[in-house]
């Protein structure tokens, strides 16, 4: 009787021990359960906040270029400038860069077109409309190019990806082109439509094509230098420059005689597979002044 009650005793002891041994291991898992709780509500709070930032920047720049696009149609009953659209008096009386307006509903594009000189080419590139400092900044003209009225060949117009993004779609989306592929772009003195006939990438540092087919061996062409053509040589290199590096499922159909938009934007390297000075090119032709095309397609 003695030695089982010892033995009680004994096995109670053990057992007290081992709570006691336990309980310091139960809170550090309990506190350690909480950090990480703690931890990833703050994640969550965190993303919460940067995405709910980005939609409301997002929200804050489409209501400043809608409310400048209302004033497209406003014009003063004193304006003088009869050689000035009457759709782009009231801006220009604001601004007198702008040169242009550039719309492709479809593709969410709807922008004034701004122009400096070369003494600050890129005056626009990180100012909106009214010379506010802006991150996504303002499409603007290349210096080079006549605009007022529309002369040359080829009129290339920069913005940031945030402006062209939804034209990424075409590498990307299939049948996008064929919903897509229309765009106005209107000047002081004429409005034009046009259809976009090829886009490519490209390496701005180095004057390249990145042939999508055959990136080991990219073709040199300095796409923003072909603003006029001067000979029959001049356009065939041009074009099959484009032709052959056109992403798009069709033919890029266009001639030494036509009027070219060429649209730039800059391309991640995940898009472009470039690492640095990557662009996203997209050219349009002017469609003739009689062309029979439906407007919804012209948006």
């Amino acid at each position: 009787m003695r030695n089982r009650t010892v033995r009680k005793a004994a096995d109670a002891a053990r057992n007290a021990g081992n709570v006691t041994e336990t309980a310091p291991e139960k809170r550090a898992v309990i506190k350690a359960a909480d950090a990480v709780f703690a931890l990833s509500l703050l994640i969550a709070l965190i993303s919460a906040f940067l995405y709910l930032s980005a939609i409301w920047k997002d929200y804050a720049i489409t209501r400043y270029w809608r409310g400048v696009a209302e004033k497209r149609t406003q014009s003063g009953d004193n304006w003088t400038r009869e050689s000035v659209s009457p759709r782009l008096r009231a801006l220009y009386d604001e601004n007198p860069d702008i040169v242009g307006w550039l719309t492709m509903e479809s593709a969410k594009i709807d922008y004034p077109i701004m122009q400096t000189t070369r003494d600050d080419p890129e005056h626009y590139l990180h100012r909106n409309f009214h010379d506010a400092d802006e991150p996504t900044g303002t499409p603007f003209a290349d210096y080079h190019c006549q605009i007022v009225p529309v002369q040359g060949f080829n009129t290339v117009i920069y913005a940031h990806d945030y402006v062209f993004k939804w034209l990424y779609q075409y590498d990307y989306t299939v049948g996008y082109y064929d919903a897509h592929k229309y765009l106005r772009f209107e000047t002081l003195a004429e409005s034009g439509d046009y259809e976009v006939v090829a886009a490519f990438y490209a390496d701005a540092g180095q004057a390249r094509i990145l042939d999508p087919w055959n990136a080991d061996d990219p073709q040199a062409y300095a796409f923003y230098n072909y603003l006029e053509i001067d000979s029959p040589e001049g356009f065939r290199t041009y074009a099959d420059m484009v032709r052959r590096n056109s992403i798009l499922e069709r033919d890029a159909d266009f001639n030494a005689d036509d009027r070219l938009i060429t649209l730039v934007c800059c391309a991640s390297e995940n898009y472009s597979g470039i690492r640095e000075n990557g662009r996203y090119v997209v050219i349009a032709k002017r469609l003739n002044p009689g062309a029979d095309e439906a407007e919804g397609n012209r948006k």
